[in-house]
């Protein structure tokens, strides 16, 4: 538990990326507040400070009625602090999951709009939210909808090094395309994370719950058509299904240009509600194949004209069949001297095969015995000096190249080929590459953001 002057805290209630939050109550005011704390293993990291800092600048310019209040700021040499507005209620997918279910129509375009209105409100401050997500959004005992967690929000002109494009930022199911392959985003990008969580009001659950592999659930993201509602469940209009399709698109060009366009959608009946426009790019190439269609089309009845007119032209000539006759069976014996050399090289073929399937067998058990050599937990050691190592949470490997680092829901990738090991957090970038050795690893850190060096040391926790 933390302590902080002038609160009384009374519990723990949540934990995040880069912190924990704590009920809280002033002690002179007898109000309760929710305070988020970095975690300890970051309050001395320079970068987490200055991006724990940002977050309280950031959500000090928001003054919103569906976003919830920062109150106060406090910093301390073992730590930072957040005093925010506290919310008495549940996350919106808890309350999904534990009271309504996926939640009707009615119900839902009341809540919807008061999200719509709490992110354009950020978006006309010039701020994008960049981790929409039900989990994100809170709703209190009367109903009222209250927006969380503008720790990632950026300023739209901003491109610092706290958060680069590169880097991929949000939780995978509700990441928009251009997130996933981490490209630059703006508002238009928590117009599909808004699309996605719609869905799940409507749904029940999220398009993509039934997979909890991040790296499939990006490529369906990028690769695939996004889910179909009522496929999920048969309860969701034609309306709320054109909506979430609209805000969904993968070309953004084609979602919704604003929150308060969505939002007008949302009110009107299906008959008046805005299509989804192809781009430019669709469009050129829906008129090519029309234009070549005509044109076969024309070829063809040219053709058909000519043959009704010109008869005699088309007429077989005997001699003519004669000579292709002759020459068919020229073919015909040619062909079969060719099957017998084609019979030999097909059993050197099978040979060959064969040597190959042995040598890819054996590349194969040497690559997972080399895998097998990463998975599970190990002990993680650093300093950023490369003096006297501290300890730090543990990493655990996973067989599909992801792990799960010391700050809990971060998460990265990992290889290790040839004794060569390296691994990158994707949410900051920070590299780790060493030499594996009879289950220890020692290499160096390299934060992408603050350009910060130092060495690590890790040690298998069970061989």
């Amino acid at each position: 538990m933390i302590k902080l002057s002038g609160y009384k805290i009374i519990k723990k209630i949540g934990s995040g990326g880069m912190g924990d939050v704590y009920l809280a109550e002033h002690e002179k005011l007898e109000k309760k507040v929710a305070i988020k704390s970095l975690h300890k293993n970051l309050a001395t990291d320079n970068s987490f400070r200055e991006r724990f800092s940002q977050e309280a600048k950031t959500h000090s310019k928001l003054d919103h009625p569906n976003i919830v209040k920062l109150l106060d700021y406090k910093e301390r040499k073992d730590g930072l602090f957040l005093i925010m507005e506290y919310v008495d209620g549940k996350q919106l997918d808890e309350h999904i999951k534990k009271v309504t279910g996926p939640i009707p129509e009615k119900d839902l375009t009341t809540l919807f709009t008061q999200i719509l209105d709490a992110i354009g409100y950020a978006h006309k401050k010039g701020l994008v939210h960049r981790d929409i997500k039900p989990s994100n959004i809170m709703i209190d005992k009367e109903g009222r909808i209250k927006v969380l967690d503008f720790g990632i929000a950026k300023m739209q002109e901003e491109e610092k090094g706290l958060t680069k494009t590169g880097i991929q930022i949000g939780t995978a199911a509700y990441m928009s395309p251009e997130q996933v392959d981490a490209k630059k985003v703006d508002k238009l990008s928590d117009i599909y994370s808004l699309g996605v969580t719609l869905f799940y009001m409507a749904v029940g659950k999220s398009p993509y719950s039934d997979d909890t592999n991040s790296f499939r659930i990006q490529e369906k993201i990028m690769r695939e058509p996004f889910p179909t509602a009522s496929d999920i469940y048969p309860g969701v209009s034609k309306k709320l299904e054109a909506i979430i399709l609209k805000s969904t698109q993968k070309d953004k060009k084609d979602r919704y240009k604003s929150c308060e366009e969505f939002k007008k959608d949302l009110e009107l009946p299906l008959e008046r509600i805005s299509k989804i426009e192809t781009t430019n790019s669709e469009k050129k190439g829906k008129k090519k194949e029309i234009i070549f269609g005509s044109i076969l089309l024309l070829l063809f009845s040219f053709g058909f004209v000519y043959f009704l007119i010109n008869p005699t032209e088309n007429a077989t000539d005997e001699s003519v069949e004669e000579v292709v006759a002759e020459e068919a069976v020229e073919e015909v014996v040619a062909e079969e001297a060719v099957e017998e050399v084609v019979v030999e090289e097909v059993v050197v073929e099978e040979v060959v095969v064969e040597e190959v399937v042995v040598e890819k067998k054996k590349k194969k058990k040497s690559k997972s015995k080399i895998r097998r050599k990463m998975l599970g937990c190990w002990k993680f050691y650093y300093s950023w000096s490369c003096g006297d190592k501290r300890e730090g949470t543990p990493y655990c490997y996973n067989n599909d190249g992801t792990f799960g680092d010391y700050i809990g829901d971060n998460k990265g990738t990992w290889q290790l080929k040839d004794n060569s090991f390296s691994h990158t957090i994707l949410s900051n970038g920070t590299t780790y590459t060493g030499i594996y050795r009879n289950g220890v690893i020692e290499g160096k850190i390299i934060a992408k953001e603050s350009g910060q060096r130092g060495c690590f040391t890790m040690i298998k926790e069970s061989q």
